[in-house]
């Protein structure tokens, strides 16, 4: 059986940002040593028990320190980015992984986060 993980990551809104990365690159770290094959980091950047705007740093900084384990972003909100920063920065992770690098592109967006941004995105088809 072939393990996987999804980090948010989540963390007590009293843990500042520093040392919730510190404890999910030591949670990356015990899944690469458990054998696990792949873990998915989330974005989020509005809760306060979820601060990660941008999954891939983590991911720089996570495949120093691990050996077999494939990580990817969980869904880079494309509304919050442009697609020639994401396109140069995606590669560079693909170059530091032993693989091929699992990426994930999303095209929702939270309102909240849109709000906070003073964006203006086009009204969405509802389908039902």
């Amino acid at each position: 059986m072939k393990l996987g993980a999804l980090l948010m990551p989540s963390h007590p809104p009293e843990r500042n940002i520093r040392d919730g990365q510190r404890w999910d690159l030591e949670e990356l770290e015990r899944l690469d040593a458990l054998g696990f094959e792949e873990a998915w980091i989330g974005e989020h950047c509005t809760a306060a028990w979820e601060p990660c705007p941008a999954p891939d740093l983590l991911i720089a900084q996570a495949l120093l320190r691990t050996e077999r384990i494939r990580l990817g972003p969980l869904g880079h909100l494309l509304p919050y980015h442009h697609p020639v920063e994401l396109a140069h920065r995606s590669p560079t992770s693909t170059t530091w992984q032993r693989a091929a690098i699992n990426w994930a592109l999303a095209s929702a967006h939270c309102p909240a986060i849109t709000n906070s941004l003073a964006l203006t995105l086009p009204v969405e088809r509802i389908v039902g």
